[in-house]
């Protein structure tokens, strides 16, 4: 092998030690991401003064228990579901989905992953000292994706706890916490101060709660959406993402074996033509110089020295063997890692839920009257909805299936129907032409066509992908007219090669 080949395996092997080792423990990492500035409990009305404590009887203060016991009911309620959202999508209850998703992206939950040991070692041979070839222990090690995988998902599931069902908890304690000081507040703003409670402050906390139920019942509804629709999708994107990135790792670890491997039967061989040289040229140099023997020897070593260069070249290709492959994989991997953890920490920076603010910052008595601020809509989930618009890298769809059809280009052309033999009274408009595809034996640029494709038999599938003139790859629909007939969006044929348009 020459020193530039020499070099460019060393530098493989070590882009591979980097690549997949370290590398592949950084892309589960979460990253550093902004805490959330919560703001703290409330105590009294916003912009208003603290009033002065007003004398609560025995009556008053049982009043202001039952209060305190129903919004413990409410409280009861939203630890219940988050308990539940647990069990379903976190703490080990992801494994089924787990696999389920690795299954889709042909990835192996426990996987090879290329590394390089410090103990390999892996001569590099030349034709100048090339004497003997050491095996290089496999690089291939077993990895299970498993463990960070669950840990990423039970990650996301609990950011998504934290804003969603903790914050709200929090809120519904701090309303709790706040009655006492709540009958006060409410008679200052009515404008009285009375020795204890009077009709129009209990009909004020009764205003209170109601407001804060009427929150939790918005928000009992928000949460079923959550944990029916929304997580389910929301865990889905995030490991197939997840399976994706060990597709991607798992793929480029085979590929570097099969690179390696390559690399060192050639060697062999190479070792192997070098040696048989050696001793052709040891025993052309024991003959007597201009005895006329060894012409056969020195033939052989020509031949020798073919072999060797040939070889050479081929280590060289070996070495280079799928690069533009081998860059996509890595870059995919790393791409999609990165993209995992953002998708585990989006809900971290999502805007807080602030649909189900406590009574003390929604409520003003002017009067006896309450007066209720609307309910604000929660920002969590079209946040994420948002955020899983975005495309996955390394995330393009394969393309269809390409199956042969006969093939044939056809043109639009609208038919206007035949006229009615009777218009009467109720007709207020004549009928509609209607579009029909008629076959075209050439195409000039900038006209609108089709492609149909006629199968001879039924196909299972409503796409697929049929090859026109052996270059342009275009994709059909089935019809509704004929099951067999399949036709594509409207293409153009244009200078600069096929557009396709609009709806077929």
């Amino acid at each position: 092998m020459n020193h530039s080949v020499a070099r460019s395996l060393t530098a493989g092997l070590t882009l591979t030690a980097m690549l997949c080792g370290p590398a592949l423990a950084q892309t589960f990492q979460q990253p550093a991401l902004p805490v959330p500035v919560m703001p703290g409990p409330a105590t009294g009305m916003p912009g208003t003064p603290a009033a002065p404590a007003i004398s609560l009887s025995q009556n008053d203060r049982r009043i202001l228990a039952d209060l305190s016991q129903k919004i413990d009911l409410m409280i009861a309620e939203a630890g219940d579901a988050r308990a539940q959202t647990m069990v379903a999508f976190a703490d080990g209850g992801a494994q089924t989905a787990i696999a389920e998703s690795f299954k889709r992206e042909n990835a192996r939950i426990v996987g090879p992953v290329t590394s390089i040991d410090d103990s390999t070692v892996l001569m590099h041979l030349r034709a100048s000292d090339a004497s003997q070839v050491a095996r290089p222990a496999r690089l291939s090690r077993s990895i299970d994706y498993g463990p960070g995988t669950e840990r990423l998902n039970d990650e996301m599931v609990r950011n998504i706890a934290e804003v969603f069902y903790d914050r709200y908890i929090a809120k519904l304690n701090d309303a709790k916490e706040g009655l006492a000081a709540r009958p006060a507040t409410i008679a200052q703003q009515i404008g009285v101060t009375p020795p204890s409670m009077t009709g129009k402050v209990r009909d004020g906390l009764e205003a209170d709660l109601k407001y804060l139920q009427g929150g939790h019942d918005l928000w009992k509804s928000a949460e079923a959406e959550l944990r029916e629709t929304f997580l389910p999708k929301y865990q889905k994107r995030l490991l197939d993402v997840l399976g994706r990135h060990a597709s991607y790792t798992q793929r480029l670890a085979e590929l570097i074996d099969r690179r390696e491997n390559a690399i060192y039967d050639l060697e062999v061989d190479f070792v192997a033509v070098h040696t048989e040289r050696e001793r052709q040229v040891a025993i052309l140099e024991s003959y007597p110089p201009g005895s006329g023997l060894g012409n056969d020897n020195i033939a052989r070593i020509r031949e020798l020295d073919a072999e060797l260069e040939i070889l050479n070249e081929k280590i060289g290709a070996a070495a280079t063997n799928e690069a533009d492959d081998a860059e996509r994989f890595y870059n995919c991997s790393l791409s999609l890692g990165v993209w995992s953890n953002e998708l585990a920490g989006r809900p971290r920076v999502s805007p807080p839920v602030s649909i189900y603010d406590a009574p003390q910052h929604a409520v003003t008595h002017l009067g006896g009257r309450a007066f209720f601020r609307a309910y604000e809509t929660d920002a969590l989930m079209p946040d994420l909805n948002e955020h899983l618009k975005k495309d996955d890298p390394c995330g393009a769809a394969e393309p269809p299936e390409e199956v042969p059809a006969r093939l044939s280009i056809v043109i639009p052309r609208f038919e206007a129907p035949p006229p009615p033999d009777l218009l009467d009274d109720d007709d207020l408009a004549a009928p509609m032409p209607s579009l029909v595809f008629e076959p075209a034996s050439e195409v000039h640029y900038g006209h609108p066509f089709h492609v149909e494709a006629l199968f001879e038999e039924d196909r299972p599938g409503s796409t697929y992908s049929v090859r026109l003139n052996g270059q342009h790859s275009v994709v059909v629909e089935q019809t509704e007219e004929n099951p067999r007939l399949y036709r594509s969006a409207t293409l153009v044929l244009t200078y600069q090669g096929l557009i396709h348009g609009g709806g077929r």
